[in-house]
């Protein structure tokens, strides 16, 4: 006791956030359903979600930090932000992200259609669907799963459905369940770049390296306008040690208009394995051009200045 209570010293533990929001296109201020929200720490994926109908997502217990966000949506161009989580934390954190027309979209896919198969699924099965979504974004694992189970005991041949399955069921540890789940995604809709995205990352978590290998070759011939495909294609012979190969995908993801500026951080690792000084500068110079006030902008222009330094 002669030196004061113990508890005179203890500092709190920050408390974690909620990071929330609403995506919305830009011109008309009007909400941007199922469009796909990534949440990165640095180069690491943490999470993702798909918005709501009224183009709401939620990411819970999310620590103090830096983090970067991502959406992508169809029609629309790809945005990205930066948030930063300070302080004590337990509190709501609120953003609003307005998405602009992508001008090429309408030379792509021409005059708005509906599908068949769209019209025919039924409303409950949409609504627990949705209800799902909206489960996923909270982290409620099991209770998106519940959802989707109904929508699809409603309607069994939605592809959305089984997708958020899978996803559910990756959150939840069944890692059997997902891959059964996006498998059946993939045989009513065999395109579905989400699906395959998830799939590939599951077989690679998994020990399924070579699978995960051959369903990206396919996602890549599939989708070739997409970078995606490409990168997570790289980060496997990266692992593997296919240096080569690793490279070519990292620089046709590169080449793509909706790449990420990261893409040139890999390249810059790659060449720093191989010791080649001059292209891993010009790819950390690269990023700088890209992304001058991103994430990683510091530490690229800490690591140029100590390459640099006589």
């Amino acid at each position: 006791w002669g030196q004061g209570p113990a508890w005179s010293t203890y500092v709190p533990r920050p408390l974690p956030f909620t990071l929330e929001g609403q995506v919305q296109a830009a011109e008309v201020l009007q909400p941007v359903a199922h469009a796909v929200v990534r949440l990165y720490r640095e180069s690491d994926l943490l999470r993702e979600c798909v918005t709501s109908a009224d183009g709401r997502f939620q990411f819970p217990e999310v620590p103090a930090g830096r983090y970067r966000i991502t959406v992508r949506a169809d029609s629309f161009q790809r945005s990205e932000d930066t948030v930063e989580l300070s302080g004590r934390g337990g509190t709501i954190q609120r953003l609003e992200i307005r998405l602009r027309p992508d001008p090429s979209a309408a030379v792509r896919s021409g005059p708005p259609t509906v599908s068949l198969e769209s019209l025919q699924i039924p409303k409950k099965a949409r609504r627990e669907s949705d209800r799902g979504e909206e489960s996923l974004q909270r982290g409620k694992y099991a209770d998106a799963a519940g959802h989707f189970r109904r929508a699809l005991e409603a309607h069994d041949d939605f592809p959305a459905a089984w997708l958020g399955l899978g996803v559910a069921l990756r959150g939840l540890g069944d890692a059997a369940g997902a891959r059964g789940a996006l498998q059946e995604c993939l045989r009513r809709d065999p395109p579905n770049l989400r699906a395959r995205l998830n799939l590939a990352e599951l077989c690679a978590a998994t020990g399924r390296g070579e699978e995960a290998r051959r369903l990206l070759d396919e996602t890549v011939a599939l989708h070739p306008a997409e970078p995606d495909p490409h990168q997570d294609l790289g980060k496997l012979h990266f692992q593997a040690g296919r240096l080569d190969q690793a490279e070519a995908e990292w620089k046709q993801a590169a080449a793509l208009p909706r790449a990420r500026p990261e893409v040139h951080l890999l390249l810059a690792r790659l060449y720093l394995q191989r010791r080649q000084v001059a292209a891993l500068v010009s790819e950390l110079e690269e990023y700088l051009r890209q992304d001058p006030g991103g994430p990683y902008a510091g530490q690229v222009r800490a690591t140029l200045a100590s390459i640099r330094k006589p």
